[in-house]
């Protein structure tokens, strides 16, 4: 586990040890010189408590974002760990942000830009506000994201360098693409279903974003003052790792195994898997499977879409080969296989334990 000096860093949820030096909540700063992925405060800890600072993916990652206030109910998950997250943690990607009907969060890049997260509602981080990446989506299924104040944040990482004309993250919901056009640009985004038909709302209060509607492919660029509403079926995807690949072991090339439902409207859903918020020095192949004989269906490649109608219950193999040795740490060492929607919307996700010893 590497250290983050006296910067803010990730603490494991549960834990009660405390590391010399480790800063309060209050003291955390976003101008620390290390910027793990993920920061946050143990499940029994007090919002604004202590929490130990540690990197569990080592430094070098995307800039996160600093949460500077937090209101009602909040919980965000990383690496399927449910914890509670308060002022002065860093909140980057991997996390999973939910509010419940009084809960409030409200975050910061040293760049100026900002976010807040409404009551009600559920925001996935694919990837830092602060300093995109690789998809440079934040994922909105339930409730109300705003931006405010965006400036230009790309850095090149293990992960890749994305590559776009415009400012900040893209934010997604099941039937909506956004992203700004310029540097100063401040949106929201709120999104709410009723059955199987989604509807996202994207206002802008101050420069320009560029709308797309993922099903049609139409673009509609608003301006500040203006709004445009999106609506549309989605899919809702239920999924899970086989019981025979509850955990794996890597040697040469392991596989495991997932299955889903697709509950909503049928669609393509993509396969995809990575380790989360951890950096684990694997390569993943995927593949859908006939269920009968778990023979893949086509080549294997890093991504594997299908067809999914609805109540269709298809089945994904996932190999995954090893570059180094990995500890047997089954709360942070995790392979995830995540199913996203033609807008690249995670519609569903479960998880496997992963080591070499």
């Amino acid at each position: 586990m590497d250290s983050c000096g006296g910067g803010p860093g990730q603490a494991s949820a549960g834990r009660s040890s405390k590391r010399k030096g480790a800063p309060t909540a209050e003291s955390a700063t976003p101008d620390a010189p290390c910027h793990p992925r993920q920061a946050f405060l143990g499940s029994a800890a007090p919002l604004g408590g202590t929490f130990t600072a540690t990197c569990r993916s080592g430094c070098g990652e995307p800039e996160p974002a600093t949460v500077t206030s937090t209101s009602g109910g909040v919980q965000v998950v990383v690496q399927g760990e449910t914890v509670a997250l308060g002022p002065g943690a860093p909140l980057g990607r991997g996390a999973e942000l939910t509010t419940a009907g009084d809960g409030q969060v409200v975050g910061a890049c040293r760049n100026g830009s900002g976010l807040a997260v409404g009551p009600q509602s559920s925001v996935f981080f694919g990837d830092s506000l602060c300093e995109q990446s690789d998809s440079g989506a934040l994922d909105i299924t339930r409730g109300q994201l705003s931006l405010t104040g965006l400036q230009p944040g790309i850095s090149g990482t293990a992960a890749g360098t994305r590559v776009t004309s415009g400012v900040g993250p893209m934010v997604q919901t099941p039937v909506s693409q956004a992203v700004a056009k310029g540097a100063g640009a401040s949106f929201s985004t709120t999104y709410s279903q009723a059955g199987k038909i989604g509807t996202a709302v994207v206002a802008v209060t101050a420069g320009a974003v560029d709308v797309t509607d993922p099903a049609t492919g139409a673009l509609t660029t608003i301006s500040g003052g203006h709004q445009i509403t999106v609506s549309g079926p989605v899919t809702d995807v239920v999924s899970a790792v086989l019981p025979s690949s509850r955990s794996v072991q890597v040697g040469g090339t392991a596989t495991a195994f997932a299955t889903m439902i697709n509950v909503g409207a049928g669609g393509a859903i993509t396969a995809t898997a990575d380790t989360g918020a951890a950096s684990l020095p694997i390569a993943f192949g995927l593949c859908q499977t006939d269920p009968a004989t778990g023979a893949c269906r086509g080549p294997v490649g890093p991504t594997a879409t299908a067809q999914v109608d609805a109540g269709a219950t298809p089945t994904f193999a996932m190999f995954a080969t090893a570059g180094g040795p990995i500890s047997f740490d089954p709360a942070g060492h995790r392979i995830f296989v995540r199913f996203r929607d033609a807008g690249g919307v995670i519609r569903g996700a479960t998880s496997v334990a992963v080591r070499t010893q």
